[in-house]
């Protein structure tokens, strides 16, 4: 998976946070945990897009890999109410792994 990809995967993810929390009332606080995540995802798919990367490495391959399986279990347990545990699990990954990925970023100057 290229950069943009990553960056896609991103926008995608958040798209499904905005959906799940537009169906709790505000101060439900599941709501106002899944929009801090959210936020926090919306800031780093825009430093990841500002990033380059040797995507050619082994370190990328896995860090990507790792995104789209978190990803994957994002999507089957977030529309679950008996799942959430599982979904903020899911997401608390999916956060380390961005930052995993940003971490790889190389340095142009």
């Amino acid at each position: 998976m290229d950069k943009k990809e990553c960056v896609i995967l991103l926008g995608e993810i958040i798209v499904i946070l905005d959906t799940q929390c537009g169906s709790m009332l505000l101060d439900d606080p599941r709501r106002i945990k899944l929009d801090k995540i959210r936020d926090q995802l919306y800031n780093k798919q825009i430093q990841l897009a500002k990033m380059a990367f040797n995507e050619s490495t082994m370190a990328y391959q896995v860090a990507t890999v790792q995104l789209k399986a978190i990803t994957k279990t994002i999507k089957e347990s977030i529309d679950d109410v008996n799942q959430t545990a599982e979904t903020f699990a899911a997401l608390a990954s999916f956060i380390s792994a961005v930052d995993g990925l940003i971490g790889l970023a190389i340095d142009l100057a």
